[in-house]
């Protein structure tokens, strides 16, 4: 115990003067870093939210220019149809786009029914399973462009693949 004693240094003025010193350093530089770290982090989630906001901005808005998402000639008056709200509307669109009356047509694949079957060409009713369609153009390489409701829950006008179509009706 004794040795252990001798080992204690004493502590000079000098010495609690440099320790002091060294305590003020260390404290006056991390001080700044910690700032740093919480102003750094706070800039990067904010930018991040930022970054964030303005990709879901583009990806939403500029897939085609304005004038095509607020006039499109092609579509004047169709519109989702005030009865077709809460239900799978393209057989409902497609209803009151003929001016049909029976409710049944509602349902996709009811159309399989309606006038009579013919060949894939412009005017044509296209019936998939799960979605029905007016065939705009005449059908080439197993694609042509169709006019149907709830396609991308809206009425549009696009290019689609026919396969796997079930029937093709004429009325």
């Amino acid at each position: 115990m004794g040795r252990d004693i001798k080992k204690i240094r004493k502590v000079t003025p000098m010495r609690a003067v440099l320790a002091a010193a060294a305590l003020c350093a260390a404290v006056s530089i991390a001080a700044p870093a910690q700032a740093h770290n919480y102003y750094h982090h706070h800039f990067h989630r904010h930018h991040y939210h930022q970054v964030r906001s303005k990709r879901r901005h583009l990806r939403r808005y500029s897939r085609r220019p304005y004038h095509e998402r607020t006039h499109r000639s092609d579509l004047a008056g169709h519109d989702r149809p005030r009865d077709c709200y809460g239900i799978p509307w393209c057989g409902c669109f497609l209803r009151h786009y003929f001016g049909l009356a029976d409710r049944a047509l509602n349902l996709a694949r009811n159309w399989i029914h309606v006038g009579r079957a013919t060949t894939p060409h412009a005017g044509a009713i296209v019936v998939w399973p799960h979605h029905v369609g007016v065939l705009k153009s005449d059908e080439h390489n197993g694609r042509a462009v169709v006019l149907s409701g709830n396609d991308g829950n809206r009425v549009r006008t696009r290019e689609l693949s026919l396969r796997g179509a079930i029937a093709f009706r004429e009325l």
